[in-house]
């Protein structure tokens, strides 16, 4: 009898520790597109305060060696980020950005800037259900 009591115990407190652990950490996905760019946005909120985020960037035309350095601006609810890059030989580009901010507002969505070749388009991210 002891011993069930005490796996009993030790369960109880191991479930606890999980559940507990999980409920800290949320997910968010933002997707848009202009009329020569996609973006996947994903941004991890881990205790409202830790913020990291990844983002897939892929031109949509076909001649990638013409786009050369690619500059981009992301302006979000808690965060914001500018920086250059340059596409690999698909037409993407993924990065990721450490950050500290809090959770984002469920109806914000995410506003990009990408400025190559003299051109510019601006992306308007909404967050995926």
């Amino acid at each position: 009898m002891k011993k069930v009591l005490l796996i009993f115990i030790i369960f109880i407190m191991i479930a606890s520790t999980l559940i507990g652990c999980s409920g800290n950490k949320n997910t968010f996905v933002f997707k848009g597109q202009s009329k020569s760019w996609t973006m996947v946005y994903t941004m991890y909120v881990t205790n409202n305060t830790h913020t990291k985020s990844d983002f897939n960037l892929k031109y949509k035309g076909t001649d990638i060696k013409k786009v050369g350095e690619v500059n981009y601006t992301i302006n979000g609810p808690t965060e914001g980020q500018s920086n250059q890059l340059t596409l690999n030989s698909q037409g993407e580009s993924s990065g990721n950005i450490q950050l500290i901010g809090g959770m984002p507002e469920s109806k914000l969505g995410i506003n990009v800037k990408i400025v190559w070749n003299n051109k510019q388009e601006l992306l308007y991210l909404t967050k995926e259900n």
